[in-house]
């Protein structure tokens, strides 16, 4: 009976090591994933922040103040969605 129970324990022991290995490896493959689109996400909040500054600059110096107001409330709705996919939220 001891035997039989020893036996069942290593059984499990063991399955608990391949369990804790598949675990660890989807954990690295979701970080590497989620990195790899924080990088994508980052350039695009480089890209609109620039957009945006110079679309303010405009607006400042009343240039086409209409235009320049609606593209920075795109770029800013741009960057919150980015932001809402690097967060799993869309």
């Amino acid at each position: 009976r001891v035997q039989g129970e020893k036996a069942r324990a290593e059984e499990t022991a063991a399955r608990t090591r391949r369990l804790t290995a598949r675990i660890d490896a989807l954990i690295d493959g979701v970080m590497e994933a989620w990195l790899g689109r924080a990088e994508a996400v980052t350039g695009e909040i480089r890209t609109a922040n620039r957009k945006l500054q110079e679309s303010l600059r405009r607006i400042r110096a009343r240039t086409d103040v209409a235009r320049n107001f609606v593209r920075a409330m795109s770029l800013l709705d741009r960057v919150t969605r980015a932001l809402e996919g690097l967060l799993g939220r869309r």
